[in-house]
């Protein structure tokens, strides 16, 4: 038998192990961008708050979603950043953005 890990479930378990400062990387969507997600505006609300940072592929054009779709209400996200290019798919290097993240 196969078990299925969904989102869902995979925020439960962070939640109700504790873990907290839950932050995703996630990368190729060509625009940079930080969310916020808090259960206080969600359809689910079983998780912990936590961050997810948007970065694209270092040396590609720069694309904002097609028509600035919302964000998928499920988890309660929030832009707190985003930087949508003003004309579609620009070539490099528009748009460039590189950072650094220290874990410990």
């Amino acid at each position: 038998m196969v078990s299925q890990f969904t989102r869902r479930s995979f925020l439960t378990f962070i939640k109700s192990e504790g873990i907290e400062n839950v932050v995703f990387i996630t990368a190729d969507v060509h625009f940079p961008a930080a969310i916020f997600y808090h259960p206080r505006q969600a359809r689910f609300k079983d998780f912990n708050p936590f961050w997810e940072f948007v970065i694209g592929p270092i040396h590609a054009g720069a694309f904002a979603p097609p028509g600035d779709l919302p964000l998928d209400p499920s988890f309660g996200p929030n832009y707190e950043f985003k930087l949508f290019p003003a004309e579609p798919n620009l070539p490099p290097p528009h748009h460039q953005f590189f950072g650094s993240m220290e874990v410990n």
